[in-house]
């Protein structure tokens, strides 16, 4: 007789309070920059989240910087199923790619001074600021000169080998 699987956890879902903004190691491809960010659960409780987060380039008032934040599924259909955030500290992960300068039209686009994120489902926001809220997304022509960012789903590990943390 062999043992059932255990039921997946599940847990409530995520409120913008329990949810905490950072940035990771950003890595460039051709034409392409990635940085990976995320979400950690601050509170005492375990919760879930799952899906795209959006994002809005901010410049240094906190106004908005163009920004054109498009779904980028990296693998067939790109995973949107809730994840849970164990508590304290657990997290999500999600990456931000943008095009770099070298592809764009002869234009100068503006760096973030901060990045304002909307978790999936949720509708309030949390901003980023400081090193790594600094990102200069370019576009692809002249129709949209600067600004795209692609960004993946919540992802519960890395969703590239990293260096660990010196």
């Amino acid at each position: 007789m062999s043992a059932s699987p255990s039921p997946p956890e599940t847990a409530a879902i995520c409120t913008i309070g329990q949810l905490q903004p950072w940035a990771g190691l950003t890595g460039a491809a051709t034409a392409l920059i990635a940085t990976t960010y995320g979400f950690t659960n601050t509170s005492d409780q375990p919760c879930s989240r799952g899906g795209f987060a959006t994002v809005q380039l901010l410049n240094s008032s906190g106004g908005e910087l163009p920004t054109s934040d498009q779904p980028f599924r990296v693998s067939p259909g790109g995973s949107t199923l809730p994840l849970v955030l164990r508590r304290p500290g657990g997290r999500a992960y999600f990456q931000v790619f943008y095009p770099v300068d070298a592809e764009a039209p002869p234009v100068t686009c503006p760096t973030s001074a901060g990045l304002r994120f909307v978790p999936p489902g949720l509708p309030s926001s949390l901003t980023l600021t400081g090193a790594g809220a600094a990102i200069t997304p370019y576009g692809w022509n002249s129709a949209t000169p600067c600004g795209i960012v692609l960004v993946t789903a919540l992802q519960a590990s890395l969703p590239f080998p990293h260096p660990s943390p010196g």
